[in-house]
């Protein structure tokens, strides 16, 4: 029998289907339990230039109609991540997209240099939606700012940028065109 083609482009990146596991949600001990080369690509954990500790607990708290969480973007910076988190990210045997967040625009670009030299990555996720951390929501309510973040990392890097927004604005129509205007690939 046939298998049907479910590949997929994002800019010049290709994928062997569309799924993708989300950015904060994937990692630890998912590669023993799931065969990763089945999916399109693995979306890494933001990182950070440094490290972070995140938000104090509660960091998630169930409601009536789902759960809110408010991680902060624990992370162990770039340094540990290069060291750690991406060599075992290779082994997974599927595209990686690193998932990237700066307080500052050239932050990002300095994420998005580091990331593509490091070798082993197929693009790269602004994560510009972050609300619940200092200057997270900044990039991602400003289309000038966002616009800024997505300019400085194609400039930094020749990897897709996915600019992943933030569903907190009265219209998103804004920030996406700035994005888009500014050199994303895709947005999520």
């Amino acid at each position: 029998p046939h298998s049907p083609d479910l590949s997929v482009s994002i800019g010049n990146l290709r994928l062997n289907n569309p799924v993708m596991a989300a950015s904060g949600t994937f990692g630890g001990d998912f590669p023993a339990v799931v065969d990763c080369s089945r999916l399109g690509a693995i979306v890494l954990k933001t990182v950070t230039l440094q490290p972070r500790s995140g938000n104090p607990p509660p960091r998630i708290w169930e409601t009536s109609c789902g759960i809110l969480n408010s991680i902060g973007l624990e992370n162990k910076g770039l340094r540990a991540f290069l060291k750690g988190d991406l060599p075992a990210a290779r082994k997974m045997g599927t595209r990686i997209v690193v998932s990237i967040s700066g307080e500052t625009v050239e932050e990002y670009a300095v994420l998005a240099r580091a990331i593509e030299r490091a070798g082993g990555v197929d693009a790269i996720e602004l994560n510009i939606s972050c609300p619940n951390v200092s200057k997270g929501l900044d990039f991602g309510t400003d289309p000038k700012l966002s616009g800024s973040a997505v300019r400085a990392a194609k400039k930094a890097t020749r990897l897709p940028v996915i600019a992943k927004l933030t569903p907190n604005v009265t219209s998103i129509v804004p920030v996406a065109l700035s994005v888009e205007e500014n050199g994303a690939d895709a947005v999520s």
